[in-house]
Order: C-alpha cells, then structure tokens, then sequence
C-alpha cells in the first residue's frame, strides 16, 4: 500500500460523512475544513468517491499503535526463565514500527460481526463436560523434573478451618510468689539479682531485726522457764507420792509447768509466724549464741527473680515486697474472644500460638474459657496453658492464636501452590507420558496447605505442585500442545 499524505491538497475536494462535497476554499488552515474536524472529512477521487485506503488508514493507525506498545511490553514481562523463548529482536521492531509506510492496513469490523461476543453455550467456570475439548502443554514431565517442577500424587487428607483470635502471653499466676519479710529491719545481705534463677528453700537476702531478737529472746527465757517448772514438778510429784508433800503442792506444781508449757509453746509460734522454720526454732535451742537479729528470707518457689525493690542498708517494713519470683517454664496465653466466636471456643480445643515480633510458633489447648462477657471490653477471655522450658515466650508478647474449628476429610486434595488460573478458571497440570494435561477443576475447601477437588481430578493421578507457575507462564507465553483430546 502506498503512503498516503494526509494534508489537504489545494486543488482536491473533500466528502464528509454525510456525503457533502467541500470545495478548497471552505478550508480555513492546511488540514482541516472550516465548520469541522478533520476525522470526519476525507478526500475523494476522481470518481467522486471517498479514497477508503486514506480513511481505512486514518481510523486504524492509533489502533495499531496501541496494539504495537502492548505487545512490546508482554514480550519484555516475558523474556527469559523457565520454558520462555526469546521472540526474534526484528520481530519486535517491526511490530514496534508502524507508520502506516510499508504495512499492511488491519481490515476494519463489519457491522454486525459478533465474533468477539462471549460464548453463551460456555460451560460454568470450573465444569468439566464429557465433550470438552482438552488442552496438553508440550513440555515432557522428565524434563520439567530436572528444573525444579516438583510432581504429587492426588489422594485424600484432612481439611483444617481456623479460627484467629488476638492473645498475649502472661505470667502463669499459679506459679508466681511476691516475695515480702514478715519482720521490720535493714538489709544487711542480697543473694540475688534481677534475673536470676532461685530454687526453692534457697536464701535470697538477710535482714537485721529487732523485732526478731525479741521473738527469740523470749522464746529462750519461756524454754527455760518450762523447764524450771518441770525440774519442780518432778520434785514434789515424788515427795507426794512418798506422802511427804500436801497434795496441794503437787496440783499447784502440775499447774505451774503446764502455764510454762503453754508460754513456751506461744513463743515458738511467733517464731514460726516471723518465717523461722521449726529447724531453725531447735537449733536456737540447742545454740543460744546463734545471732539472734538475722532473719533469712527464703525463696518459696523455684524460679526467676522478675522483679527486685530493695539495695543493702535499705530500712524496710514488714509485709513489703522486696522481690517477685516466677516459674517461667510454663506461662499462659490469654486469647480475646468476641461474642460472635463464643460457640466455637471450648475446653480441650487445639490451639496454635503465632508471634510475629519474635517468629515464634507453639501449640497448646484451651484450659479456660471465661464464663461472663466483659462490661467494658464486651469480650470474653479464653486461656492457653503453654510450655515454655526455652524461656523463647516472654510474657507481654503480642501474639495471634489460631484455634482448630473444624477437620474434615477430603477424597481428593492437592498442594495449594499447585494451583494456577487461566482464563480465570482454576486448572491443574496433570502430568501425562510426554507432556502435561491442562485439567480445569472444582475446587471445595481448603485450608493453610491443601485444597479439596470436587471435580475434575481423581485419586493416584500426579500433578505439578512445587513451581506449576512456571508451566502457566509457558501456556500463556505459546499456547504449545502435543495433542488433543476429550475429558472424560
């Protein structure tokens, strides 16, 4: 086709698209006539006709224009990688050099032509029919092992539905003690630290108190006292019986130890009241030069010193914590749980603990589930008893629990990263002797890893899993198939 210029020729005529004949001199300007625009004046031949060739080419060019940019940047999207092949560079640089010289003109649509109407006999996305033409990728499964295309065999599994509630780790409460000293005094010793693991019985601070020396101080003198008294009573109980003695002696002998029996005893319980184990009570007995203002103060519990409010010489009162100790080898997950979850949260349900600041993951069952909905949160709380004998789950810790909601069986299921879209229907690529079959599928439930095949798919066929994108790129890239035939 030759090259047509598309100024206004001083001496030819034009034809507008009511088939008005306009004369040069109702031209204003070089190019277009004055009273319109020059996409709808084109000139005519000597016939008295439009020149088609000239508007065929005026109308069509930015259509192939457009068409030329948008196949020049597939061609980049898709060079290289995989199974792609790279389009001849002249090739492209004729697409890209449309300038209506040298081209052929695209033939413009018949009015009428409904050929790029949908399908209306089209089957619903997913269907598979008995006469459905079926397409196979020519590209050998031998081969696409070699690259990394990873091949799985259909068959049943487990659906798993989840349900994400939001939590944070906690101190479990049952294995926390505050620490506090049942006396008054100064800090004469710490024997630990911030962070510092205890054992149960060990000492972790003395203190000097004179509150403690009175206790034992009067301990000591009613022990002595009792025995004053039982020395007495031994005495007159013997004369009484040799009738030496009035029995009124004996009674007011008999009623004096047991008055000093009972001091001695009051005495002991405030010792025991102050923290000083009955071991410590008999060894004041047995060494009265033990220093009678040390008070030592115990770990109740194994564990992590957590928290620590006192510094040697430090006065401190009685019933003050000094000192918070935790067992952290195990802690609790508490999980929100809003109204409309209420009944799929239960006791004994599996759990699965996620924090995505530490990328940490754990599993664990419901232990609790909060019998009353918050006034202010309008939430109720569930709770996860969860070992942590790493010490990994700090408690404060954001974290997202999944909750197992249901499990259910599949008949056939496939990996998720096996599934691809074309046409905007799921497929599989199903692997055949010498190439791979493109199977449209019904797709069900689908969980985290797999996804149920409803149809489409049956059990012991092999399919592409690990890497199927790079088959869908080469079926869209070249549409290559080695062969047809129908699904059955």
């Amino acid at each position: 086709m030759k090259t047509i210029n598309m100024r206004r020729p001083s001496d030819t005529p034009w034809k507008g698209m009511e088939g008005e004949i306009i004369s040069p001199s109702m031209f204003t300007g070089n190019t277009t006539p004055g009273h319109g625009s020059p996409l709808k004046y084109y000139p005519i031949n000597e016939h008295g006709n439009i020149n088609e060739e000239a508007r065929t080419m005026r109308l069509v060019k930015p259509a192939l224009v457009i068409a030329a940019a948008m196949t020049a940047a597939y061609v980049v999207m898709t060079m290289g990688g995989g199974f792609l092949k790279r389009i001849p560079q002249e090739t492209i640089a004729s697409l890209g050099n449309i300038s209506g010289e040298g081209s052929d003109v695209l033939p413009l649509k018949k009015r009428g032509d409904d050929s790029d109407r949908p399908d209306k006999t089209a089957k619903p996305e997913g269907e598979v029919g008995a006469d459905e033409h079926v397409h196979r990728l020519a590209i050998n499964p031998t081969d696409a092992l070699n690259v990394g295309i990873e091949m799985t065999e259909a068959g049943p599994a487990r659906i798993k539905s989840y349900l994400e509630l939001p939590g944070q780790v906690n101190l479990n409460a049952e294995k926390v003690c505050h620490v506090a000293p049942h006396v008054s005094g100064t800090v004469a010793e710490t024997h630990k630290m911030l962070g510092d693991g205890v054992k149960k019985g060990e000492v972790i601070a003395v203190i000097d108190s004179r509150e403690l020396a009175q206790a034992k101080s009067r301990y000591l003198v009613e022990l002595k006292r009792e025995e004053l008294a039982r020395t007495n009573f031994n005495r007159i109980d013997n004369l009484w019986k040799k009738s030496v003695s009035p029995e009124k002696d004996y009674l007011d002998a008999k009623q004096k130890l047991e008055e000093a029996e009972i001091e001695r005893m009051a005495a002991a319980q405030k010792l025991l009241a102050l923290g000083l184990a009955r071991a410590d009570i008999e060894e004041l007995a047995d060494d009265p030069d033990v220093p009678m203002m040390r008070y030592s103060l115990v770990a109740p519990l194994d564990g992590t010193v957590i928290t620590k409010h006192m510094t040697r010489g430090e006065w401190i009162t009685e019933n003050r914590q000094i000192m918070c100790i935790a067992d952290l080898s195990d802690v609790w997950v508490d999980v929100i749980v809003y109204p409309k979850y209420l009944a799929s949260v239960h006791l004994g349900q599996q759990a699965v603990v996620k924090s995505d600041a530490s990328d940490l993951q754990s599993t664990g069952v419901v232990s609790y589930v909060g019998p009353i909905v918050g006034e202010e949160s309008r939430t109720a709380e569930a709770r996860i008893v969860m070992p942590n004998t790493e010490g990994k789950w700090r408690p404060g810790l954001f974290v997202t629990v999944e909750l197992l909601k249901d499990n259910k069986s599949a008949d056939v299921a496939v990996q998720n990263d096996a599934i691809q879209y074309h046409d905007k229907q799921p497929v599989l690529f199903v692997a055949k002797e010498d190439c791979f079959e493109i199977r449209n599928v019904v797709l069900g439930r689908s969980d985290k890893e797999v996804t149920e095949v409803v149809k489409g798919l049956s059990t012991g066929e092999k399919y592409a899993s690990a890497n199927s994108f790079a088959l869908k790129a080469e079926l869209e890239r070249s549409g290559a198939v080695c062969g047809s035939g129908h699904a059955h």
